[in-house]
């Protein structure tokens, strides 16, 4: 009796699931949707170097430096007692016979400054050569030290000489204390002299020579000033450096102070000085106006 009722229902399942199996007129059941993480989601993007990133933020390449900059310096204290340098030999308007002006030597008289190699020291220049560094007290110094070895010309010759710090920047007038001498001199046959010590001079001193290793790297500029005092209206200094490589740089001084020639590039480099009127056109004179060479030894840059 139980049995019966059982199975009648399971026969009214069956018979129209087969009866279902060959007609086309009725379409498949539809299949269920797949589940929420198939396949078809998108797959992460790989970590790859973005492309179109501006160059500026890749590093520089090797090498690359900064532009040149002429950057005033900080001025070294005032020593104390402030030294004293004057020229002993030759003397004012001396003529010194041309066969022997070569071997002719110069003999400084220096007070209260411990000049020592290596160490403080008075830059001595002929003319418009450059400076010959006096480390002794008592040496004579060749005029053909001073030339460069090149001949000493007959006519009129100006010696300058000035205390320097082992830095080479140069010790500058204090009030009325002027370490700094200079003297008129002749070759040959004296004349009328074409520069006078009271005359506004500008001479160059730094830099010079040859710059390599952590000395490229911060060169010293540095001048010596007679009767031109600068200032806004009064006389100025102009430095133009024009490098091995890259745009040249220029200052207008109008401070008697030392410069640092910062980011200047491997390679020979020229450094002129001039002396400015207030109206800024340059001063006549034959030391006003110098340009010089220096050779900077920076490898890669």
């Amino acid at each position: 009796m139980h049995s019966r009722r059982w199975f009648a229902p399971l026969s009214f399942l069956i018979l129209p699931l087969t009866a279902c199996g060959g007609g086309e007129d009725i379409p498949p059941a539809t299949p269920p949707p797949p589940p929420p993480d198939a396949v078809t989601a998108p797959a992460p993007p790989a970590v790859t170097a973005d492309a179109s990133k501006p160059a500026a933020e890749t590093p520089p390449p090797a090498g690359k430096m900064a532009p040149l900059e002429i950057r005033e310096a900080a001025p070294p204290s005032d020593p104390s007692p402030m030294p004293s340098v004057a020229i002993s030999s030759p003397r004012a308007n001396e003529s010194v016979p041309a066969a022997k002006a070569a071997d002719f030597e110069v003999k400084l008289a220096i007070k209260d400054w411990p000049v020592a190699k290596g160490g403080p020291h008075v830059h001595l220049i002929l003319d418009d050569n450059p400076y010959h560094a006096v480390y002794d007290a008592a040496a004579k110094v060749k005029l053909s030290e001073l030339s460069g070895g090149q001949p000493i010309a007959e006519g009129e010759h100006v010696l300058f000489a000035f205390p320097s710090r082992e830095t080479h920047i140069s010790v500058k007038p204090s009030g009325d204390k002027k370490p700094f001498a200079a003297v008129v001199f002749w070759v040959g046959k004296a004349g009328k002299a074409a520069w006078k010590p009271t005359d506004p001079t500008l001479i160059y001193s730094r830099p010079k020579g040859e710059y390599s290793g952590a000395d490229a790297e911060k060169v010293a500029l540095d001048f010596y000033l007679l009767n031109a005092e600068l200032g806004e209206g009064k006389h100025a200094v102009r430095a133009t450096v024009t490098p091995a490589s890259g745009m040249p740089a220029t200052v207008v001084a109008k401070k008697w102070a030392p410069f640092d020639l910062v980011n200047l590039p491997h390679g020979e480099a020229t450094v002129k000085l001039e002396l400015l009127d207030k109206e800024g056109n340059p001063v006549p004179g034959r030391f006003n106006s110098t340009t010089r060479s220096i050779k900077l030894s920076r490898q890669g840059m």
